[in-house]
């Protein structure tokens, strides 16, 4: 006689976008529901329920149908007269369930738009975002503030670590990694207690840190080491040290390809690869002479990498790693920008929007500068003026189209919103072929 194992399907999902996700007040959005079941066809028939616990003045929250058609959608129209972001939760009666945030602007509103201005603690460095419990995490040198993305209030001070310096989220075990630069140390913190969990050394002057959840690894950059430290993020222990690296600064992963791309400072320090799998490292050409940021267009499979003095963007295409193009940043006077910290935003527009700063502490300006339109088409940058002394700190939270940026001489961390239309501005970019 056989034994049989009943193996339950597999569960069904429901997926929730919203068209536009930014607008101005008095305005509609279009919400979209797809049911479909655990093999991935779609339900129809299905009842699926829209709520929302946030203000919406006098506008309203109105299903266009009461059940899911032969291709498994329902759509609702969603309008509000109060500016701030709506959250709706959509749900069908097998469970499944999913939300999507919406901003309205106000009357006119383009982007960059300054949305809010946070106390946090003194030298605030690093940002992360929890998209999923909607918080900011921010480094400083008293330690961690959490801050709710959605009112922009502080939710809790941690007093660990001392010295904070940047920061990363394991979304996976709701865990927060921070970084000590000056103790040479990475400290995890539980992040529903805070409570610190780990206490572990890195190389010297740890600058940036990372979670790939493709491998499940933690990365530390370290400056002064010339290396990067990978850590399990399960067991929060150390496995091993790479050590292909010039006065590495930043680093950004690409899940999708299991890629960690790290850039070097030095002069013609180039761009240094981790292949997740295995962690063999390689270089690849960038043509920056001083390398500082570095982000990751998962959606394209692009790599933007940043140079101060040069105020120079390159464009590197993931699959083949050849550079796609230069682009050049200049003042209307003529003055170069110099381009610090970078994140992207891969679905506003056809192509993305990119999103630097700029820092007096290097002789430009303190500003945000939006880039409409990523590669090919590069618009010219729209600038957003900051509180003073922008570095590194840097994050963009998906669910609201909005960019964290720190600021280290105020201890402040800016709250800016992302979306359409663009502001105009006279701002002045240069674009180059690559060489």
């Amino acid at each position: 006689m056989r034994n049989y194992t009943y193996q339950p399907p597999p569960s069904p999902s429901l997926t929730l976008i919203a068209d536009p996700t930014t607008l101005p007040v008095g305005e509609s959005s279009v919400l979209t529901a797809t049911v479909r079941d655990g093999y991935g066809i779609a339900v129809t028939g299905m009842t699926v329920t829209f709520s929302t616990a946030d203000p919406l003045g006098s506008g309203a929250l109105t299903p266009s149908g009461s059940t899911t058609d032969e291709g498994g959608q329902i759509t609702a129209t969603l309008t509000s007269t109060v500016e701030g972001t709506v959250r709706v939760v959509a749900e069908a009666d097998n469970g499944a369930s999913d939300f999507v945030d919406v901003f309205f602007g106000a009357s006119g509103f383009c982007a960059p738009e300054l949305v809010s201005e946070v106390n946090t603690g003194p030298r605030s460095r690093g940002v992360a975002i929890d998209t999923a419990g909607r918080r900011a995490f921010v480094a400083h040198a008293n330690g961690v503030t959490v801050i709710d993305t959605g009112s922009n209030a502080v939710i809790a001070e941690t007093q660990s670590p001392p010295g904070a310096y940047a920061v990363a989220y394991d979304p996976d075990r709701d865990r927060i990694w921070v970084t000590r630069r000056d103790a040479d140390r990475v400290v995890v913190l539980d992040g529903t207690t805070y409570d610190t969990l780990a206490d572990l050394a890195t190389g010297d002057e740890p600058r940036s840190v990372a979670y790939n959840p493709a491998n499940d690894r933690v990365y530390v950059v370290n400056f002064g080491g010339d290396s990067v430290v990978v850590y399990d993020a399960a067991g929060m222990r150390y496995e091993r040290t790479l050590n292909d690296f010039r006065d590495p600064t930043q680093l950004a992963v690409n899940p999708v390809t299991n890629k960690i791309y790290v850039i070097n400072h030095v002069n013609n320090g180039q761009m240094t690869v981790i292949r997740g799998d295995t962690h063999e490292t390689y270089r690849l050409a960038t043509g920056l002479l001083d390398g500082f940021g570095v982000a990751v267009d998962t959606t394209r499979n692009l790599i933007y990498a940043t140079s101060v003095l040069e105020g120079r963007l390159v464009i590197i295409d993931g699959e083949t790693e050849e550079g796609l193009g230069k682009v050049e940043f200049r003042y209307n006077d003529g003055q170069k920008a110099p381009l610090r910290s970078i994140v992207v935003n891969p679905d506003v527009g056809s192509e993305g929007h990119l999103l630097l700063i700029s820092s007096s502490q290097d002789g430009g300006r303190d500003q945000l500068l939006l880039v409409p339109n990523g590669w090919p088409t590069l618009g010219t940058p729209v600038p957003l003026d900051l509180a003073s002394y922008p570095l590194e700190g840097m994050a963009f939270d998906p669910l609201t189209e909005r960019v964290w940026v720190t600021s280290v001489e105020s201890g402040l961390v800016s709250v800016i919103q992302d979306g359409l239309p663009v502001c105009s501005t006279p701002f002045l970019l240069s674009t180059r072929a690559q060489e």
